[in-house]
């Protein structure tokens, strides 16, 4: 698949080709626009058996399960553009052409793959036109779906479709023939994670491979452990940290919404322990430490509605300690334990939020639609079943208002 830096798409004949392109192939421009000036046609990519129709080409056939595009980027002054024979500069785009591939994809999937630009059905490119972008509904209407990133889609559905494919005797040519690209491409980069990941390390080269959507993660960067839901796919940054986009579940006042948090995973040089990265997936987490996230969480699940509490311990700054209970001892034996009125409060989410709705606790941004294959619901109500995936995702701490100095803390 040619991609042209320039606006010279009058420089190729298709868009895409069956052969390899090079900038000795063709001379002389195409009819469309022989009236032209074309003195640099032949630094530019063209291949001889072009396909001028993208979408018919792509048109579900099962027959064929994935097809792989080889991307080239054409330019005057790219060393990209060659003569016949040269090295080529390229990477590998994986579309699924098969709705019985599709299926299995759809069947597995952890996390969305984004779908691939090919233009409608019947709309053919000609020489001296745009190539045309389909629109969302024409994508969807069709099963077009470019997986993206090829890599790590892979590593972390290949065992599913193992699975699926030994219980689809119907689908399992084409989810095979997939398992054996992934396989002749990542085979041996797969098993070194896979190695390090049991060994509870990882490296730089595999953090990407640690993270995916709709994962829950564990981050201790404010002090306290949180838990989090991974929702794109991450992104290597600056230093080779490593973005994350991430949410949990905050209240607005009435109903508990999803607020958006990006967390950044430090580099790592050599083998590094992956609990001791600024956020890991949970499944690496200390049981301790999952059973610690899920009954605060059911706590403030308890708390969802107006409460009126005792609280000994730290406010969330410590910079203030309330104690809620003290003891009385009579002899050795005898305690008694008497509740303090200075450490009252009273939890209303609604009351807050009519009272401050601009306050911190309700000033932040909510994560956008859902993406593809997110199965968790965009909002909890008061009324949501009890449900330690939820009560993970809770926030570490609570407003409340404290009756002794008649003010709002956390």
């Amino acid at each position: 698949m040619i991609h042209c830096t320039e606006d010279l798409y009058t420089y190729h004949t298709a868009p895409a080709f069956r052969d390899t392109p090079s900038r000795s192939t063709g001379t002389s421009p195409p009819a469309a626009v022989e009236h032209r000036p074309f003195p640099h046609q032949s630094r530019h990519l063209n291949g001889a058996f072009p396909i001028l129709d993208l979408a018919t080409y792509m048109d579900n056939d099962d027959d064929v399960g994935f097809v792989i595009f080889r991307n080239v980027y054409c330019a005057e002054t790219s060393s990209v553009v060659t003569t016949a024979g040269e090295g080529q500069q390229w990477h590998e785009s994986l579309f699924v052409k098969s709705s019985i591939l599709q299926a299995a994809l759809d069947a597995v999937a952890k996390g969305y793959f984004n779908k691939g630009h090919i233009p409608e059905t019947g709309t053919q490119w000609m020489p001296g036109t745009q190539w045309m972008t389909p629109t969302q509904d024409t994508l969807s209407s069709v099963f077009r779906r470019e997986i993206t990133p090829p890599h790590l889609f892979l590593f972390h559905h290949r065992t599913a479709l193992k699975e699926y494919a030994a219980k689809h005797a119907d689908s399992s040519d084409h989810v095979n023939a997939l398992l054996r690209y992934a396989d002749e491409m990542y085979g041996a980069d797969f098993q070194e994670a896979e190695k390090l990941f049991r060994r509870g390390l990882v490296t730089q080269r595999h953090l990407l491979k640690l993270f995916v959507p709709n994962e829950i993660v564990v981050s201790g960067s404010r002090g306290l452990y949180a838990a989090f839901v991974v929702q794109k796919w991450p992104v290597l940054g600056a230093g080779n940290s490593l973005s994350l986009a991430c949410w949990s579940w905050h209240t607005n006042g009435s109903h508990w919404v999803r607020k958006t948090r990006g967390l950044s995973v430090q580099s790592v040089d050599g083998e590094a322990r992956i609990t001791e990265l600024l956020a890991y997936p949970l499944r690496f987490a200390d049981p301790e430490i999952v059973s610690l996230l899920e009954l605060r969480g059911a706590k403030l699940w308890h708390l969802r509605n107006q409460s009126h509490v005792q609280y000994t311990g730290w406010n969330i700054s410590r910079d203030q300690y309330y104690v809620g209970f003290f003891r009385i001892s009579f002899g050795w034996t005898a305690i008694l334990i008497v509740a303090k009125p200075d450490s009252r409060f009273m939890i209303d989410h609604k009351v807050y939020k009519k009272m401050h709705q601009y306050a911190d606790a309700f000033t932040f941004d909510v994560a956008e639609a859902n993406y593809l294959y997110d199965r968790r619901p965009s909002f909890v109500t008061n009324s949501y079943p009890r449900s330690n995936d939820v009560f993970l995702l809770l926030p570490p701490d609570t407003y409340g208002f404290y009756l002794t100095e008649k003010k709002w803390s956390t």
